[in-house]
């Protein structure tokens, strides 16, 4: 069976980094492939996080990102990929530790089916 392209999306758009952000949430009923691309600018320092939930009602929860993702002070870019995803939406989170910047994010996915 052939798969879809979910073309990609802003899920944070020039996000102040001098703060802590969280992105929208990606949907992710009949998704199977998601990927996050970030890009940021300045000299941002601190973590990201991508956290999921299973019902629109339940508890966002924490995942692994092996290998952890940061931001070390410097302007960077950086994509996540997430197979087989049984969520029912994912979301992106920075915490800052200091300095700033302009964080951008997007989603791109595979769909099964159509």
């Amino acid at each position: 069976m052939a798969k879809n392209i979910v073309k990609a999306f802003k899920i944070l758009d020039g996000g102040d980094m001098s703060g802590n952000l969280v992105s929208s949430s990606i949907p992710c009923e009949r998704l199977d492939n998601i990927a996050i691309q970030l890009q940021w600018t300045g000299t941002p320092t601190g973590d990201f996080f991508v956290d999921a939930r299973i019902d629109e009602d339940a508890p966002w929860t924490e995942l692994d990102l092996d290998p952890a993702v940061v931001a070390s002070g410097s302007a960077s870019d950086w994509i996540m990929s997430f197979g087989q995803t049984p969520y029912s939406e994912l979301r992106l989170r920075y915490q800052r530790s200091s300095g700033s910047g302009a964080l951008t994010a997007w989603a791109r996915a595979k769909q099964i089916g159509g």
